[in-house]
């Protein structure tokens, strides 16, 4: 899909000439390197004024009415949501936009997440998404050698098919995985995802994605070998180590 066509309804003929050169349709799309250009351009489009970020509130008889300044890439999601067909509740803007003519808003409006969103995205440019999908890999395969030196199975067989955001590790089957992360979340207030439908109580789960620094890695691989040794669940010693080895090299 191509993002592109969703605003040019709603530009003066110059900026739609601008937008075909820069994103022509018949061009294969790399959504990743699309939505980067888009935020850039259309913020280009659209200037946001000195002090955009404060909601201006104006007052009548009848309440407070806010208006919120719509900029840059903020227009997409208004266009997609007045031409989009899916059932919403949530996100139907043109809900929103209607109760507010009558200082009325249709839901709690969630508005924190909203900042949030903007904050990660922010936070992927800043890193550049090319060095969010390297630091990943390098968590994974941390990850894989503590697992492989602790002489527990990792549930994907296939190294073409790891993961770099979680690691799902087989226990023995003599071994409750959940009784295991019980014991984990008790004694170090950490918590290991649950295996789940015929896996449940067979594995847990490592998670290694997101604000992740190699220093939260290490404490939280050092949880699960503290708390291998304090279950009794058969293994080798050394897992830590061999992870910090792998991501100091």
């Amino acid at each position: 899909m191509n993002p592109v066509p969703m605003i040019i309804p709603m530009l003066p003929e110059h900026q739609v000439r601008e937008i075909e050169r820069r994103f022509r349709p018949d061009k294969p799309v790399n959504i990743l390197r699309t939505f980067r250009e888009i935020r850039v351009f259309t913020n280009s489009l659209f200037p946001r004024p000195r002090g955009w970020r404060d909601i201006r509130e104006k007052k009548r008889s009848n309440g407070a009415v806010y208006e919120f300044q719509q900029h840059g890439s903020s227009l997409f999601f208004r266009v997609a949501s007045k031409t989009a067909a899916l059932p919403r509740a949530y996100w139907d803007w043109e809900a929103v936009i209607s109760g507010n003519r009558n200082c009325f808003f249709p839901y709690t409006p969630a508005t924190n997440l909203l900042f949030g969103l903007r904050e990660a995205g922010d936070m992927l440019l800043a890193e550049s998404l090319e060095a969010v999908f390297s630091r990943h890999a390098r968590f994974g395969e941390a990850t894989r050698h503590a697992v492989k030196t602790w002489g527990l199975e990792l549930l994907c067989r296939n190294p073409q098919e790891y993961s770099n955001s979680l690691t799902a590790v087989m226990m023995p089957e003599e071994i409750d995985a959940d009784e295991f992360r019980t014991l984990v979340l008790k004694r170090f207030d950490m918590s290991l995802g649950n295996g789940l439908g015929r896996l449940a109580g067979k594995v847990f789960r490592i998670g290694h994605l997101g604000d992740l620094s190699d220093l939260m890695l290490m404490g939280s691989l050092a949880g699960i070998e503290m708390g291998l040794q304090a279950s009794g669940v058969p293994h080798q010693s050394g897992g830590v180590q061999s992870a910090l080895n792998y991501l100091s090299g």
